[in-house]
């Protein structure tokens, strides 16, 4: 298990665009700082803004929000002392990639906030693979002793693949290492 630094907003903003998808929350009503829910979901991935996704995480509760990931299988994520694993990063990363309980707009905004993502946070992952790569990511990082990347992967060729790297002391040098070393294999 890891400090999840950031990527607990993988999870938030997958539970907030489950609400607007079965219509307990509404997408354009004004949320904070002078963003719409909407927006909040797409900044918290794409900029990582942290009060978006800190009121969306308090509002949905964070023992609440660690009971509702349990129940898909992501049982070594703890929402409320901020913890995780790789593998459990890799499982809502799955759901996101495979639609579950979401609905094709939903996902479609959730991967294109994970694509188009400020140069800052993917020069992890992303900068290791080629440009006939798409890659989807979420970055977290604790200073300089933690860097977590966990991405979405898809090939030129239309495959997709999961890739989730937790890591402590590695650096992103070492993710970009691992990215191109995946290519080649692939």
């Amino acid at each position: 298990k890891y400090f999840s630094a950031s990527l607990y907003k993988l999870f938030v903003a997958y539970a907030g665009y489950q609400q607007i998808d079965t219509k307990v929350a509404v997408p354009d009503e004004m949320y904070t700082q002078g963003f719409t829910r909407a927006e909040c979901l797409d900044l918290m991935i794409r900029e990582s803004h942290s009060p978006c996704a800190e009121k969306m995480w308090n509002e949905l509760g964070k023992a609440e929000l660690t009971t509702l990931v349990r129940s898909y299988g992501i049982e070594n994520t703890d929402l409320v002392n901020l913890q995780t694993t790789a593998r459990d990063t890799g499982k809502i990363l799955e759901r996101i990639l495979n639609r579950e309980n979401l609905s094709p707009e939903s996902q479609s905004l959730f991967l294109d906030s994970m694509k188009t993502q400020d140069d800052k946070y993917r020069n992890g992952l992303p900068s290791g693979f080629s440009d006939e790569i798409t890659v989807y990511n979420k970055v977290g990082w604790n200073e300089q002793q933690e860097y977590h990347d966990a991405a979405i992967i898809e090939l030129a060729d239309g495959r997709k693949l999961i890739v989730a790297a937790l890591t402590s002391g590695v650096g992103t040098a070492n993710l970009r290492k691992l990215a191109t070393a995946i290519e080649e294999v692939l």
